[in-house]
């Protein structure tokens, strides 16, 4: 079953909208604290992950939950050391980075070209050297 390429960016967005109602409007409800893990352990990596195009759903499902993991505690260790420690300025900037990939998916951006060295952009099925897409 394939889903349509609309459908990660809608969730990722809607996601983003409630956690920031929730967390901005200073909302209390017990649905906060697992609206707020299921974002920032998969949100932000899908919406980078998915711009990988890859095959394997667990493998996108992991790496999306490992990238995600990662970029909050970047982003936190930067905020800390840099001074600007503010728990809800490290969900504004994750939430923009998960924003961005979603736009950056129904682009259609892409960050890998395919098996046979040919950009995504390339229709033809054999690496042509007369592409101007391919890759040399």
């Amino acid at each position: 079953m394939t889903v349509p390429h609309w459908v990660w960016p809608a969730i990722i967005t809607a996601s983003a909208i409630v956690i920031g109602v929730l967390v901005f409007g200073e909302v209390a409800s017990p649905i906060r604290p697992i609206v707020t893990v299921w974002f920032l352990t998969f949100c932000p990596g899908i919406a980078l992950v998915r711009l990988l195009r890859l095959r394997e759903v667990w493998a996108e499902v992991t790496l999306a939950a490992a990238v995600s993991l990662s970029l909050d505690v970047g982003v936190a260790s930067m905020l800390l050391y840099s001074g600007y420690w503010s728990p809800k300025l490290g969900l504004a900037i994750v939430i923009s980075v998960s924003l961005v990939g979603a736009a950056l998916q129904l682009r259609g951006v892409r960050w890998r070209s395919t098996e046979a060295g040919i950009a995504d952009s390339c229709e033809c099925e054999e690496v042509c050297r007369s592409c101007p897409s391919s890759t040399s």
